[in-house]
């Protein structure tokens, strides 16, 4: 089971300029006891975490938490996903993505770059603007990595990844969010993959998208473990109902996807 520590999530909190009272009463809203903020090395599930940034989200109507100087209001991200989904592959997607984030935004936009050695996207802030928060530079990396895994249906390995912010204390948490070595106190934050995968098509339609929005940020904060997983979720859930039958509907149910991805993932893990 894939989990994060405290002191990544109140380090979050704390970016988000959230008070004590506040943030205790969005933890104990999804179940979690406000105490740990104080216990930084205890760990949490991905489910805790995925509801705390849900419900934080929803109470500061900002998809990112406050960590840009403009609000990502909420359906930014569902949107941006839309003009995505029919795209030819993922070059086409990365490039309509940065066009996106230079048309609506004046503070912030991805740059990317075919002409080094492999594929790197860069986050670029405008001249004379204050440099972002650590977690903005890293949350919106991992928003990119995330939705791009989504689209094209499949785990994309990273070569590097570089952020301009010194190593933070829970810099072990990053293990589990990126799959590639971590760089700190870099020049620029940025994501370094293979060029090959711009190849890759995309793969998802208007009716996947509900889904990996009521999952979110589930879905693209954790995208390699929640697509490794599939195949063993539902051989748990199997081995739970012997010996009464099972059908592909039921079990997309309780899996919380439909039957269609249900069939799909499991195609993209060979099962």
């Amino acid at each position: 089971m894939t989990t994060l520590s405290m002191g990544y999530l109140a380090a979050l909190l704390q970016a988000a300029e959230v008070s004590r009272s506040d943030a205790t009463q969005v933890l104990q809203q999804v179940g979690l006891n406000a105490a740990l903020l104080d216990e930084p090395t205890t760990r949490i599930s991905e489910a805790d975490f995925s509801a705390a940034y849900r419900a934080l989200a929803l109470a500061l109507d900002d998809e990112m938490l406050h960590l840009f100087p403009r609000a990502f209001r909420l359906g930014a991200l569902k949107f941006t996903c839309l003009a995505l989904l029919d795209a030819k592959n993922l070059m086409v997607a990365l490039h309509r993505w940065s066009y996106i984030s230079r048309m609506l935004r004046d503070d912030l936009h991805m740059s990317i770059d075919t002409d080094a050695p492999g594929l790197r996207i860069a986050l670029v802030t405008e001249s004379g603007l204050p440099p972002y928060k650590p977690l903005a530079q890293d949350l919106m990396l991992k928003v990119v990595h995330g939705v791009s895994c989504w689209l094209v249906g499949q785990h994309l390995p990273l070569i590097r990844v570089d952020f301009s912010f010194p190593r933070p204390d829970f810099a072990a948490d990053y293990q589990a969010l990126y799959p590639g070595p971590v760089f700190f106190n870099q020049a620029q934050a940025a994501l370094h993959l293979d060029a090959e995968l711009l190849q890759l098509p995309i793969r998802r339609s208007k009716s996947d998208l509900n889904e990996f929005l009521l999952r979110s940020p589930g879905d693209w904060l954790f995208a390699e473990q929640r697509k490794a997983r599939m195949s063993q979720r539902l051989r748990t859930y199997l081995a739970e109902r012997l010996p009464l039958p099972a059908t592909a509907e039921s079990a997309a149910e309780v899996l919380c996807v439909s039957a269609r991805t249900l069939h799909r993932r499991l195609a993209d893990e060979g099962t």
